[in-house]
Parts: structure tokens; sequence; C-alpha cells
């Protein structure tokens, strides 16, 4: 879940407008939010709407669709942030710029369609930065806030042949990033992880580096890790230069 960044914080700070006197969102509310674009091989689809929501993830060749339901005072709550920072009235910006990914903001209500897009070449004016900001936070807030209630505890085994003294080990997993130099040796870690499948990317590097090509890799691994309702620990271990899981 990489593309999903929560950003409480930065709303809170950024909300300027009072929303009690605001009203109820119109039944055809619905938002759609994407991520994603450039080189990057990750993306997200997110769709809130009163009937059904879901977030629709792809990390690499991982591709994960959790449904959820938000209430009707997330939703108020989220027509009420967009209607009072004027989204439909965001004005964006034309720039030459390559490989950039970014966000696309898509709003219907009242029988009318709004569309923002800051990603690629299109960019929000400086003067609007505010109001885009506590928009995309507030989405984002709701989103991740229903995704974790999905989540679960997943125990993590490394062999000791890879834990090895003169090697160091790093390794990635949805968002959670082990670095063995900077967290020191850990044969066990705990992570929260939600349920579908998730990109996993293991290497083990030799300290020593000399002046032959790839010397400083000396074992590595990638692949799809696959979380259902069952799964509770994975281990890890090494087959020559061959980094394994199950």
């Amino acid at each position: 879940m990489k593309t999903l960044i929560i950003l409480s914080a930065l709303v809170m700070g950024l909300i300027s407008t009072n929303t009690s006197n605001a009203g109820d969102a119109p039944k055809d509310f619905r938002i759609i939010m994407r991520d994603g674009g450039g080189m990057a091989r990750n993306s997200a689809e997110y769709f809130i709407s009163k009937d059904s929501s879901y977030a629709d993830m792809r990390d690499e060749d991982a591709r994960t669709k959790i449904y959820f339901k938000v209430s009707n005072n997330q939703l108020d709550d989220l027509y009420n942030i967009i209607t009072m920072n004027s989204f439909e009235g965001i004005e964006t910006f034309t720039e030459m710029v390559y490989d950039r990914g970014g966000t696309v903001i898509e709003v219907r209500a009242d029988g009318e369609t709004h569309t923002v897009d800051n990603s690629g070449m299109s960019f929000i004016k400086e003067n609007w930065r505010n109001e885009w900001e506590v928009i995309e936070g507030t989405i984002r807030s709701v989103i991740a806030s229903e995704i974790e209630k999905t989540e679960k505890a997943i125990t993590i085994n490394i062999d000791d042949n890879i834990m090895e003294v003169d090697k160091i080990v790093n390794f990635n997993i949805g968002d959670f990033t082990y670095m063995s130099a900077r967290d020191g040796w850990n044969k066990t870690v705990t992570v929260r992880l939600h349920p579908g499948q998730h990109y996993m990317y293991f290497t083990m590097l030799n300290k020593e580096l000399t002046t032959e090509p790839g010397s400083k890799i000396f074992a590595q691994g990638d692949g799809i890790v696959n979380i259902d309702k069952d799964t509770k620990s994975l281990y890890i271990y090494r087959e020559g230069e061959k980094i394994l899981w199950k």
C-alpha cells in the first residue's frame, strides 16, 4: 500500500473551514481517486460511494482489491470537505516533464462530475495547493482507516543461513522495509498486512566490495506473497543464490 500515505496531521493543520453547518452528501455522491503513472510499477484506484467502496491496489505484479463500507457520517464529512474547499474550482497548469506519476481525483455529486488531475504534466496551481491537500488527505485518511481494519499480524521468520554476519540483509513487503545495517540482526519480524497479494523483494549483499561486476549481490529473491485468512507466518530461507519463502 505504498501509494496510500496517511495525511491526517496535515489535514487537521490545513482545514480552515467549519463543517458543522454543512449539508448531507447527495445520493449520487461518489469519489474515484487514482494513483500511478510514470515508470513506477505500482498504482491504485480507490472508489467511495454510499452503496459500496473499494481499494484496488497494484504493486509490481501483485494486485489486491479490498471492499469496504463507509458510514453516512464519513460520506457527509468527505462531501463537506470537498465542497468547502471548492474542489470544482481548483486550477491546474501544464509543464513539460517526463516520468512523473501523481494523483487524479474525480467527484460526482448532484448529477455533475468534476475531475482534477495532479499527475504527469498537470500540476496544481500554487494558490490552490492547500485546498487540494486537504481534500486528498481527507480521502486518504478514510481509505487508510478502512484498510487498516482488515490488517493482521504476520510473523516473518528468517533462516540462519541468511542472517550471516558478513552480509547485509534488506527486504521489503507492503509498506514495511527491513535493513539489517539500520535495524540490527532480527531473525523474527512481525508486520501488519492486509489480505491479498503483496510484492516482496529480498537481498543479501556482501559487505566487502570488489571490482567484479555484480559481486555485491550475494543472493536475492522477489515475487508475490499471498496473505489469506489462515496465514500467520512466513519462513524465508536461501538455496544457493536464491532467496525463497513459504
